[in-house]
């Protein structure tokens, strides 16, 4: 997999023990060519710090934050005033929770990136992945089939106290 299509994920309301080691740990896998987006930006009360520590990549607008921030001059002060921010340092933006049409132009004329919510789309399940079938049924000692590896029989009576039959007469 290619690194920069893969984003790591820091939940602003998650207690970190450590932040420092947090930042060193994200600056390893960004120098590998991951990137870091900071979640829920919005929701709790110490984003701004974790902002400046974490330095993303990409920054997710917490929905409690852009409910409604077509009518509620608060809301679109702080919002517009993240996404300006976020042009400034050259950090992209999702807006979570966009509901309403209104929600959706206000974050269109203030330069947000990408939107996600119900006006957009409902939450889908992944369509389910069959089992490999070496992984859908185990074989057990009991299990005539012969094998290689680390459980084969080494000798004919071995074979037979496994409950394996040997190949051939016998």
């Amino acid at each position: 997999i290619d690194p920069s299509r893969v984003i790591f994920e820091v939940v602003e309301t998650d207690h970190v023990d450590d932040p420092d080691r947090l930042v060193d740990i994200l600056a390893h896998y960004r120098q590998a060519g991951f990137r870091v987006a900071l979640d829920d930006v919005g929701a709790g009360f110490s984003s701004l710090n974790l902002l400046v520590r974490l330095r993303p990549d990409i920054i997710k607008l917490d929905k409690a934050l852009i409910r409604g921030v077509d009518r509620d001059p608060f809301r679109a002060a702080i919002a517009a005033k993240l996404l300006e921010a976020a042009r400034e340092l050259g950090v992209r933006t999702v807006a979570e929770g966009v509901e309403t049409m209104g929600e959706l132009e206000w974050l269109r004329a203030w330069g947000g990136d990408l939107v996600q919510g119900y006006l957009i789309a409902r939450p889908a399940h992944p369509a389910p992945r069959p089992t490999p079938p070496a992984l859908a049924s185990p074989p057990y000692p009991s299990d005539p089939t012969p094998r290689a590896g680390l459980n084969a029989p080494r000798s004919p009576g071995e074979a037979r106290a496994f409950g394996f039959r040997p190949p051939g007469p016998g």
